[in-house]
């Protein structure tokens, strides 16, 4: 919720004596993990949004970023979304599954931790692969813990 001072009765400004009362016993209250997350992720959001200060790059800390759960035992986080592509990390515990899919643009996925299978495919710590432009993906399961790096292209190709 936006709060907005009326420009006709503006708030007038504290009396520097008054402010350094008001601070003399003032204690930081570190606020509970959760709120903490959610208010820094509200925060970077809101940078992301502004394109007032972009960078020529864009480092975001392991720590950074909220986990959301798509499916039983698998959690996404999302590192870029924008018009072209979306990139994002799947986290699988051992036994997750995401179902098949069509891929309407090209699909690059990289195993950075664990192991995963999509069909017949095999891929483990290190592997690349492509699902190409207009293709349907078999179920991607995971029989191990694993951390998958995904760049979705958003266009299709002809």
């Amino acid at each position: 919720m936006t709060t907005r001072r009326s420009t006709l009765h503006p708030t007038p400004p504290m009396d520097d004596a008054v402010v350094q009362c008001l601070q003399i016993d003032l204690v930081p209250v570190d606020p509970p993990e959760a709120r903490a997350t959610l208010l820094r992720e509200r925060v970077l959001a809101v940078a992301r949004a502004s394109g007032a200060d972009r960078a020529d790059y864009c480092t975001i800390p392991a720590d950074v970023g909220a986990w959301s759960r798509i499916a039983p035992k698998v959690e996404m986080k999302v590192l870029q979304d924008s018009p072209s592509c979306k990139t994002v990390l799947y986290r699988f515990q051992a036994g997750g599954v995401l179902p098949a899919h069509h891929h309407p643009g090209e699909e690059e996925c990289i195993v950075l931790e664990g192991e995963a299978r999509m069909g017949e495919i095999h891929v483990q710590r290190g592997d690349y692969h492509l699902a190409h432009a207009n293709t349907d993906h078999p179920e991607v399961w995971s029989p191990s813990d694993a951390v998958l790096y995904v760049r979705h292209s958003r266009c299709s190709t002809p």
